[in-house]
């Protein structure tokens, strides 16, 4: 049989437990608050505009204006300095903070004509490296994957 006080100490468990699931918010990247670092910078939602595939036209320039845009949050210091860096090539791209914790840049039509190979859909993968004021440096988990999509030059040419 359960006495008035074993209730009291189960509503107050089942009180504490609901209170706790419902102060948990979730970002847009999946993450929950609970699970971004305190002490370090937390790279989330790491994208590129348009998704997935950059293609060019016949003279090789983008259809579409491309950008990577990142959020970054550090609890503990300022974010300093937030790049994207290509796997496969030697390429980096620094982002500019935008207001609150959203980073981005434009990513210039000529880097996009140098990773282009004519007649192919080359792929890319990229990590975002972000630094705070402390100099601590992180690399995020997620990846941004696109494609540069390049016409067939060789066709209607002379």
């Amino acid at each position: 049989m359960m006495t008035s006080k074993s209730m009291i100490q189960i509503g107050l468990i089942t009180v504490t437990a609901l209170s706790m699931l419902n102060g948990c918010s979730t970002l847009k990247g999946g993450e929950s608050v609970a699970e971004l670092s305190q002490t370090e910078p937390n790279v989330i939602n790491p994208r590129i505009n348009p998704d997935n595939n950059i293609e060019l036209n016949r003279d090789m320039q983008p259809q579409e204006r491309v950008e990577i845009v990142t959020e970054v949050k550090d609890f503990g210091s300022e974010v300093t300095n937030v790049t994207m860096r290509l796997q496969e090539v030697p390429f980096e791209i620094t982002l500019a903070p935008v207001g609150g914790t959203t980073w981005r840049a434009q990513i210039n039509p000529a880097l996009i004509q140098r990773l282009a190979v004519g007649n192919q859909t080359t792929n890319y993968t990229a990590k975002i490296y972000a630094k705070n004021a402390k100099g601590t440096v992180v690399v995020s988990d997620q990846t941004v994957k696109f494609s540069v999509v390049a016409p067939d030059l060789s066709r209607h040419v002379g």
